[in-house]
């Protein structure tokens, strides 16, 4: 049913956005009294026609473009079909009204991309200002992070260190002090491309599950090791079977038991895979400490760690699971305390308890440098963001609205960036803010890793993005258009009909958000639709204008021949861009 909505859905938007845009050609055509024939959704066979009082309405099979045809377009066409009789050609109108009837149709869609991104805004039941509120707990844009400025001593440019030998840290106190403590690491954490994230997972050839020791973990719903196994380590888990992800996937029967599960999948995967797993690696923060008041030590939940440490078993109000005991009322407890020590030398008393926090993040695949050298690196320390700053530029890039904003650092945060920001009231740069990189669709790109203060939902505010959030909207598809051409956006970014069909698609299955998220991609689609035909070439609207233009410069028009000849080229460009990029599309689909 979803497929079928789908297609429906995909049809109808891409209809309607074709319609928008033949609709502006067609207006202003008539506006300026040029003879039209015939006005048409979709290309191909006819599916349905009316003629009108000035001309036909059709609707075709193809839905893949749409066309005005209007007396005198092409070259060789001087108006002298009888069924023409009384309709002015348009290549008898001034040079500027054509130019002014080729743009409407682009002018159009953009238009429409701007006033549904304004009415989405409208209806937006939370806005979003540019003020930093919270950083995630493995952010680097928010503290002074020691990164690699060139290849060697076993780093590669642009790795930011994390961690060394498992504990966090920065560079807060500059470049000799951090070497001077870490100097002689024997294991470095470092942020690069995809790394501590599941889209890098570790792989290993030719392994058959049979041979693994594995167990289903039911509360976390995947598949992992229960012991070390070769280079397989306890607790990893797999992600991936050849190019199959089962992380998501469910085996066995509704209610089957773990060991069911276990063997559904063992059963579904008999031979020898390529195994891509996701190892956890712990790197822990630096320790915090709080005091709670009690009218009464008795009943603590406490146990003894490994470490011979004494904790909280549980969760025990505000106070979390793990939390070690420090001091009671300022005084140091004895090491090695255990909990009935405790409660006998305590349980009567009331008062303080100082707990200390080790927290720590877990991170899935880390790159973890084992023989790399601080010592002789080409080090450097990034600049720092700070919870309150308010973003006004990212590089290059203004920063009005969060769009803006995250848009930015998707460019500029692949390599350390200055970003301006207001803190205490005053304008500052930042410099050499770093952040962490993902390649997405064959793009490089960098990942904002805070997150920001909504607003007020005032007159002003709406007002504010209901105009920021639209142009936005227009300079990123702009934008995309030109890296695209400059090669920063590979193949993989380039989506045809069947592609934005399946984003289509994943807008109808999602839960939530849905309907907001397929309005923003109807936007998307609106301005890419207005701003690549703006293209020069020919059989586009851009190259219609240039062809205009060349024209008014030169005072008189191409010879048909050589107009007909640079068509024909176009339309072969034009249909064989389309037809690869439907491929690719079709290709990503089975993948």
């Amino acid at each position: 049913m979803n497929v079928i909505l789908t297609v429906i859905l995909t049809l109808f938007i891409f209809g309607a956005l074709i319609a928008i845009h033949e609709l502006g050609h067609y207006l202003v055509a008539r506006f300026f009294k040029v003879g039209i024939r015939e006005y048409s959704i979709g290309m191909g066979p006819k599916l349905f026609q009316k003629q009108g009082k000035y001309n036909k309405f059709t609707l075709r099979a193809l839905p893949i473009g749409g066309f005005v045809d209007m007396v005198g377009e092409a070259a060789d066409d001087d108006g002298s079909d009888p069924e023409d009789e009384g309709k002015p050609p348009l290549n008898t109108k001034p040079v500027w009204q054509r130019m002014l009837i080729v743009l409407a149709g682009p002018a159009m869609n953009v238009l429409l991309g701007l006033l549904i991104m304004a009415i989405i805004v409208l209806f937006q039941s939370e806005l979003y200002g540019t003020k930093i509120g919270g950083f995630a707990d493995n952010n680097v844009s928010g503290k002074e992070m020691v990164y690699v400025t060139a290849d060697g001593n076993g780093f590669e440019k642009g790795d930011i260190i994390y961690a060394v030998d498992g504990k966090a840290v920065t560079g807060e106190n500059g470049i000799e002090a951090f070497l001077k403590d870490h100097g002689n690491a024997e294991e470095i954490v470092v942020f690069r491309k995809n790394s501590s994230t599941i889209l890098n997972p570790i792989s290993y050839e030719n392994v058959k599950l049979s041979a693994l020791p594995l167990e289903y973990n039911g509360e976390k719903k995947y598949f992992v090791l229960s012991e070390n196994s070769g280079s397989f380590q306890k607790g990893d888990v797999i992600y991936s079977l050849g190019e199959t992800v089962i992380a998501d996937q469910s085996f066995g029967s509704e209610g089957a038991t773990d060991e069911e599960r276990l063997n559904a999948l063992k059963e579904a995967y008999p031979n020898a895979y390529t195994v891509g797993i996701v190892r956890y690696y712990k790197v822990f923060l630096e320790p915090e400490t709080f005091s709670y008041s009690f009218e009464s030590f008795k009943e603590l939940p406490l146990y003894v760690d490994d470490g011979g440490m004494l904790k909280f078993s549980e969760q025990y109000g505000e106070i979390q699971k793990n939390a070690q005991v420090l001091e009671v009322n300022g005084e140091k407890i004895p090491e090695k305390m255990t909990a009935d020590e405790f409660a006998a030398a305590y349980g009567d008393e009331k008062g303080e308890l100082t707990l200390k926090y080790n927290w720590y993040v877990q991170m899935a695949n880390p790159i973890i440098l084992k023989n790399a050298k601080l010592e002789g690196a080409s080090l450097a320390i990034s600049g720092a963001l700070q919870v309150g700053d308010e973003i006004k530029e990212v590089g290059s890039y203004n920063t009005p609205v969060p769009m803006d904003l995250n848009y930015g650092v998707f460019n500029e945060g692949i390599e350390p960036t200055d970003i301006t920001v207001i803190r205490d009231g005053k304008e500052l740069v930042v410099e050499n803010v770093v952040f962490h990189k993902a390649s997405e669709q064959g793009i490089l790109c960098g990942r904002p890793d805070f997150y920001v203060d909504s607003v007020e939902k005032t007159f002003g505010s709406v007002c504010h993005n209901a105009v920021f959030q639209p142009l936005s909207s227009l300079k990123m598809t702009v934008d995309g258009i030109l890296q695209t051409f400059k090669g920063k956006y590979g193949i993989e970014a380039l989506s045809g009909p069947v592609g934005i069909g399946e984003q289509i698609g994943q807008a109808v299955e999602a839960e939530d958000g849905g309907i907001e998220y397929l309005f923003n991609l109807i936007v998307m689609i609106s301005l890419s639709l207005g701003i690549c035909n703006l293209l020069p070439l020919p059989v586009l609207d851009g190259g219609r204008f240039l062809l205009y233009a060349i024209e008014g410069v030169r005072r008189k028009p191409l010879p048909p021949k050589a107009e007909t000849i640079i068509m024909g080229i176009s339309w072969v460009l034009v249909l064989g861009l389309m037809v690869f990029v439907m491929f690719k599309d079709v290709i990503g689909l089975f993948n």
